[in-house]
């Protein structure tokens, strides 16, 4: 399982434990518009495909929120993706109530989360994340951009509101410096790059507890080839408190 992969699955699972999900609601397909290498040459060509939701996929996951994101890649490799909000796409532990909280401790076990909700909140530790956005196609969650902070950062570091904070490496430098957040964009499996640390930044201009919005960008370059591309990453976003968080204004 990839790294944004693992991620993503720990803390949509700790999503599904903590959020209410008594309303329902229907999906709807987003929109990927992507310029691809055509076989094994660096030739691009342009196409456009509906990304639909899987029947495996937690009900309501896509399309199911007023808020939507757009990946743009350019250098070596230029292509561009926009997608629907989906249960993946944002998390933060400032959306979910302390008694949703409080169960996800319950549930995960104090030992497997480090101690229990009052020790882990006077640390100043996250309980599921501070912040986390991933612009990913919800059907293979591989193919986008995903940013989160650091392990160092604490909750005095990043409080809902405006703010900029630089990118000091990609996932694999999550024990970076605090205060700050690390990146990842990959398009598939046959396709993995890194991020340069410090070649970018999260902009947020607006983060209050009924939507979040901005925007991150950083440079990566291609992984495992002998002739690797680089490429620079830009994501704008704007998410909605949705369903899926508990304390939404």
């Amino acid at each position: 399982m990839s790294t944004r992969k693992l991620l993503l699955a720990i803390l949509t699972a700790a999503l599904v434990l903590g959020a209410c999900s008594g309303s329902t609601s229907g999906t709807t397909a987003g929109t990927s518009t992507t310029n691809q290498p055509a076989g094994t040459t660096d030739q691009q060509t342009t196409t456009t495909a509906t990304t639909a939701t899987k029947e495996t996929a937690p009900e309501g996951a896509s399309g199911n929120s007023d808020g939507s994101c757009t990946v743009e890649v350019t250098g070596d490799r230029e292509l561009t993706w926009t997608f629907d909000q989906s249960i993946y796409s944002f998390s933060s532990d400032y959306w979910l109530s302390e008694g949703d909280l409080r169960d996800t401790v319950e549930t995960i076990g104090e030992d497997n989360m480090g101690g229990s909700y009052d020790e882990i909140v006077a640390s100043g530790k996250p309980v599921i994340t501070f912040l986390q956005i991933s612009c990913a196609n919800p059907d293979d969650l591989i193919q986008g951009a995903l940013i989160t902070m650091t392990n160092a950062t604490t909750s005095s570091d990043i409080p809902m509101g405006p703010a900029t904070y630089p990118i000091s490496g990609g996932v694999f430098d999550a024990d970076g410096p605090a205060a700050t957040a690390v990146a990842e964009f990959d398009v598939s499996n046959d396709e993995l790059y890194g991020t340069i640390g410090g070649s970018g930044s999260l902009v947020l201009v607006r983060w209050d507890s009924t939507r979040i919005e901005g925007s991150y960008s950083f440079d990566a370059k291609e992984s495992f080839v002998d002739s690797p591309r680089e490429v620079h990453v830009s994501v704008t976003f704007s998410f909605a408190c949705d369903k899926y968080h508990t304390a939404c204004g």
